[in-house]
């Protein structure tokens, strides 16, 4: 069995495609189980033959697919060894992100008070981000250069309207086809000061 793909640094929520080459020495037809490193398994029934299978890496991290051919429905034929994909791993780009300690949609604060945001990248070949924080008032985002991933960037931000704010995480990184690419935009997050 073959895996091949054209891709090697996405975005969270990006549907990706490999294509498969399926074949066993024993079998008409049999179930492979694709493991897609993420947590997420799917078992299909194929007939040997080219194949193109779709996933949506949902977080950010480093993972690497296996695909595994199984028996046949009878059990019969001599399942092979997890074979990875070509140029493995998979490179989904993204940030943890806490405020105030909360991985919560949405958090209340009082006005004036200082709110902390806490922002760890992950996933990305070059090992550097650039992280643009989106404060959704009227001041201009901050921008932080040459973030490594894995290590923690704090930045505090003042709210003095009483309002709904939305915040909004965005992480661009290096090594890709074009450089400074908005690489992932983490969902908006709503900050509700009174």
């Amino acid at each position: 069995m073959a895996i091949e793909r054209e891709w090697r640094d996405i975005t969270m929520r990006t549907i990706v495609a490999l294509d498969v080459n399926a074949v066993h020495p024993e079998l008409d037809t049999f179930d492979y189980v694709v493991t897609w490193g993420d947590g997420e398994t799917e078992t299909l029934d194929a007939k040997p033959g080219n194949y193109k299978l779709y996933h949506q890496y949902n977080k950010c991290g480093i993972f690497t697919p296996l695909i595994e051919i199984k028996t046949d429905k009878y059990g019969c034929g001599t399942p092979t060894s997890p074979i990875a994909m070509d140029d493995a791993p998979i490179y989904v780009t993204g940030a943890t992100l806490t405020i105030n300690g909360s991985s919560a949609q949405s958090i209340s604060v009082s006005s004036g008070s200082t709110v902390t945001f806490r922002a760890i990248p992950v996933g990305c070949r070059s090992g550097e981000v650039t992280l643009v924080f989106v404060w959704g008032d009227d001041t201009p985002p901050t921008v932080v250069t040459g973030a490594a991933v894995g290590v923690e960037i704090v930045q505090t931000h003042i709210y003095n309207d009483s309002y709904t704010f939305n915040f909004q995480l965005k992480v661009f990184g290096s090594g890709f086809s074009d450089n400074n690419f908005p690489v992932s935009t983490l969902p908006v997050r709503f900050i509700s000061v009174s």
